[in-house]
């Protein structure tokens, strides 16, 4: 029962964030090619950018401890003087993510490590 509720709350919350997503977005997508991928660039209410591709979302937005612009993707990220420079960065991250193994193939790797142990 404890484990159902805890699955109902996660899908909800998953739900609602998607949805958030989807209206924070202000204005119609642009084109961006970077890395042989084509990309979309949006601007966002809040002022950020919202860079999609490969199955993830990047962003490039104001660093305010800095006074730089910050392009990041899933927490990591680095500033930059331009947002070009950043926009760049986050589109750099995204490819770099989209290589990485998923959860379930480290998850396999983690157990057959741990099978594996003498």
């Amino acid at each position: 029962m404890h484990l159902t509720r805890l699955v109902l709350i996660a899908a909800v919350a998953l739900a609602a964030s998607t949805t958030a997503s989807a209206q924070e977005s202000s204005s119609v997508g642009k084109v961006y090619e970077c890395g042989g991928e084509k990309m979309e660039l949006t601007e966002m209410k809040d002022g950020r950018l919202a860079l999609k591709g490969k199955g993830l979302t990047g962003f490039v937005s104001i660093h305010k401890p800095t006074g730089m612009y910050r392009g990041s993707v899933s927490g990591w990220g680095s500033q930059h003087r331009t947002p070009g420079e950043a926009l760049s960065a986050a589109c750099n991250w995204l490819l770099k993510r989209a290589k990485a193994m998923s959860e379930k193939e480290l998850r396999e790797r983690l157990h057959k490590f741990y099978e594996e142990w003498k």
